[in-house]
């Protein structure tokens, strides 16, 4: 089913404010950080750069129609926000649900914030030795085309052992054909550079032909390779992306050392209800 797409930033502005119809009431704010006041709500310039924040603009002139546009659009969802409001709309459990979701991965993204605001930047030297460490994903990096199909993962992954002996993506697509599972055969790329370092290792070691699973959130991946092509990733492009993974890698460090004992801890009082808890708690802990 089709869901109801938001309208634009645009017609959200003609819908509330109808075109030509503003009033400047400059006078009557208050002076310093707030630049506009719907319903008694404060609409501060923090808020405003913060709908700007990683934007670059070439001239002041871009800046200031981006402003513009996006204080139109932070006055829309105000008023929208104030009438789901009326409408205690934030009462809904759904909504505290994703309210709760939405808190805890900003403090978490903060936390990583805070602690990657503190490392320095790898130098160029760094980021030469990660690329000729990583041939793989540079001079050496494949696209691998995909025969590909998927399917929904059996509420019980033990049923998974169950497709171990097959080789082949027929004999598997004939087992969900038996088993009445609804799949997917379908053909698909896969980027050395965006997938895990451990599934290309294994890429590299597989009998030509064989199939292999790959399990993401709930759904299963069989695949077979049809063709890998390289495509060197050289130049700004290959030291961006090294750059990247070696921060990433740094922050990853970075956390584990500083709340290291905290997350162990934390993890050694967690309590599952039956069927509930990893089937590998080992890898589950190092996650």
């Amino acid at each position: 089913m089709l869901t109801p797409r938001l309208l634009s930033l645009c017609a959200l502005s003609s819908v509330l404010f109808g075109c030509g119809s503003h009033k400047d009431t400059s006078s009557s704010l208050p002076k310093g950080q707030v630049i506009a006041q719907v319903s008694g709500r404060e609409i501060t310039i923090n808020e405003l750069n913060g709908e700007l924040s990683g934007r670059n603009f070439a001239t002041s002139d871009d800046r200031k129609r981006a402003e513009a546009a996006a204080l139109q659009g932070l006055i829309a969802r105000t008023i929208l926000a104030n009438i789901a409001r009326e409408k205690k709309l934030d009462q809904e459990p759904s909504f505290v649900l994703q309210q709760h979701r939405a808190d805890e991965i900003l403090l978490a993204q903060n936390l990583q914030a805070d602690i990657a605001g503190k490392l320095a930047a790898p130098s160029e030297a760094d980021i030469s030795g990660y690329i000729s460490a990583h041939p793989e994903l540079f001079a050496n990096r494949k696209i691998y085309t995909l025969d590909q199909i998927k399917f929904r993962a059996p509420d019980d992954l033990a049923k998974l052992r169950a497709f171990s002996p097959l080789k082949t993506l027929s004999e598997i697509e004939q087992k969900l054909i038996e088993d009445r599972t609804p799949y997917q055969h379908t053909t698909a790329t896969l980027d050395a550079l965006s997938a895990e370092p451990e599934l290309i290792t294994a890429l590299t070691k597989l009998p030509a032909d064989e199939v292999f699973l790959v399990p993401k959130n709930t759904v299963i991946y069989s695949n077979r390779v049809v063709d890998a092509k390289t495509s060197p990733l050289t130049g700004a492009r290959a030291q961006n992306f090294a750059s990247i993974a070696l921060q990433n890698q740094r922050i990853e460090k970075a956390t584990v050392d500083a709340l290291g004992a905290q997350i162990k801890a934390a993890r050694a009082t967690i309590k599952y209800q039956p069927g509930y808890a990893p089937a590998h708690p080992a890898a589950s802990a190092a996650r």
